[in-house]
């Protein structure tokens, strides 16, 4: 009797763990079986715009997609610029002759570098481009931490006084000197750069179109193309474009419109009137 007993309570065990075993696996083979379900495809691409409050010392991160500010980083002094390129940001303090690279992920300073003071800087791809005061020009990396030392370091050219250079979205560097009537290109930090011959300008404002050099020269009111066509503009030019993407365009902003330049026929047009003055910035 007791070994029937037995025998019983081993064969409710064993059908217990079988019909729990099926149940468990019944989720499992739907799972495997079932075709899905169709999810919305989502861009994690950063849309984040660092903006300047030069009273209150502050960079601040808008995020576009809900116009709001989600994160600051304090700066050295009020004439301070950010320099941003996607997810890659450098503050840049001209007074104090700094360069410090940020993180966009926690607003903290990683690293940072000494520069002469005054001097002009421009970032693009993975190139920082160096003027100082006196034209001297050096052309750095912009990978993992900033390291630079100007006093040490010779100047990849020497441009003269009143010189200009910038970098392109793909990181060539676009140099002029006026003092020797050259426009200087380099593709990469390794290459040499190589120079053309560029018409004489006055006080001018230097950027780029795609890797094209165009410059606006403000004592002649002419824009400048990279050779050398000269296209007088019918209005005053205040300010040239910032670097760009390849366009046929180029656009110059004068007192109260945008014009939008030809730069094969020099001919104009006004793209906007008004121009409201920017609303946003760092709190």
């Amino acid at each position: 009797m007791n070994a029937l007993s037995r025998w019983v309570k081993s064969r409710k065990a064993t059908a217990s763990a079988l019909v729990i075993a099926v149940i468990a696996g019944v989720p499992l083979t739907v799972a495997a079986l079932h075709p899905g379900f169709p999810v919305s495809a989502v861009d994690l691409t950063s849309r984040d715009v660092w903006v300047t409050n030069g009273q209150q010392l502050l960079g601040g991160r808008l995020n576009r997609q809900i116009d709001e500010l989600n994160g600051s980083v304090v700066a050295g002094s009020a004439d301070f610029t950010v320099l941003q390129d996607g997810d890659t940001l450098f503050m840049y303090d001209p007074d104090a002759g700094r360069v410090e690279s940020v993180s966009p992920a926690t607003t903290k300073v990683t690293s940072a570098i000494d520069v002469p003071k005054g001097s002009e800087v421009s970032y693009g791809g993975t190139t920082i481009a160096i003027v100082s005061p006196k034209g001297d020009l050096w052309t750095i990396s912009s990978v993992g931490d900033l390291q630079f030392n100007y006093v040490s370091t010779p100047p990849t050219l020497k441009l003269g006084a009143g010189a200009h250079a910038v970098v392109t979205k793909d990181g060539v560097v676009l140099a002029v000197s006026p003092e020797k009537k050259k426009l200087y290109t380099s593709a990469s930090l390794a290459d040499v750069p190589s120079a053309t011959d560029f018409p004489g300008v006055g006080t001018f404002q230097l950027s780029a179109v795609g890797d094209h050099a165009v410059v606006l020269d403000q004592s002649t009111n002419e824009l400048v193309t990279d050779n050398g066509a000269k296209h007088k503009l019918k209005e005053k030019g205040l300010r040239l474009q910032q670097v760009g993407a390849e366009s046929p365009f180029a656009v110059v902003a004068t007192g109260d419109s945008l014009l939008k330049v030809d730069l094969s026929s020099g001919s104009e047009q006004t793209v906007a009137a008004d121009i409201p003055a920017p609303a946003t910035s760092a709190k």
